[in-house]
């Protein structure tokens, strides 16, 4: 998975500004904060996946909380996103918000091993707030869908054609330099909520594999539907 995630950060540098949906509420008291580490340009991750037993992934989908982390000097973005992604293959397609330490946005991408095949993200909207993102995949037309707020995104009809098909799903939180916020602080972590996946034919919770780039520094705990709800935060960051 971090194979396949590194390639994100200079991808991101070229993507195009066009509107975000939010819904529901978070405490505006929650701030970014700096965890006061040394700064290494990488990408980290906190969250959960689901690998199939081989079977095709039909689409993935979670309730999760846009945020306004602290995103140190010379970073890109921090994120939280699903994603619909090929095991052990650098192949995936996925959305969500997309923060700069400035402006927020919500975005998709499709990468194919070798070409980024579109990217594309919202003006600024008002964070905080909470929204359903959802990747969704047609193994008979081998059409990559997206959604947000419920809604087809980024318009009507939108689609990407590939040849590969997913067989894994993945909810996390990303930052692309050490010193970034992971999303989320001890006291009020970033929830991604109603989690579930399509496979075989129907949506089931999407009961994951927890997973951390370091557990210490960005820990997680399963919330009080542990099968659909995980929560992600900042050590760091009381």
């Amino acid at each position: 998975m971090l194979t396949r995630l590194l390639l994100f950060l200079g991808i991101l540098a070229a993507m195009l500004v066009v509107a975000a949906t939010t819904a529901g509420a978070r405490p505006t008291s929650v701030a970014a904060c700096n965890p006061g580490r040394l700064q290494s340009f990488n990408t980290y991750h906190d969250g959960w996946a689901q690998p199939s037993d081989g079977g095709v992934v039909g689409g993935v989908y979670s309730l999760i909380e846009n945020e306004e982390p602290y995103v140190a000097p010379y970073s890109l973005a921090t994120t939280g996103w699903v994603m619909l992604a090929k095991y052990q293959a650098a192949k995936w397609s996925q959305v969500g918000w997309y923060w700069t330490g400035t402006a927020s946005h919500t975005f998709l991408q499709v990468w194919d091993g070798t070409t980024d095949v579109t990217r594309t993200t919202d003006p600024p909207t008002a964070f905080p707030g909470s929204t359903y993102y959802t990747a969704l995949y047609d193994p008979a037309t081998s059409r990559f869908t997206f959604q947000v707020g419920g809604l087809a995104w980024p318009y009507s009809g939108y689609y990407v054609q590939q040849s590969w098909s997913p067989n894994e799903g993945e909810i996390f939180g990303e930052i692309q330099n050490y010193d970034s916020q992971m999303p989320g602080t001890v006291s009020n972590p970033m929830d991604t909520s109603d989690a579930h996946y399509y496979h075989y034919g129907y949506w089931t919770e999407f009961a994951g594999t927890p997973y951390s780039d370091n557990s210490s520094l960005w820990p997680y705990a399963s919330g009080g539907s542990p099968l659909t709800h995980l929560a992600v935060w900042d050590s760091g960051c009381a």
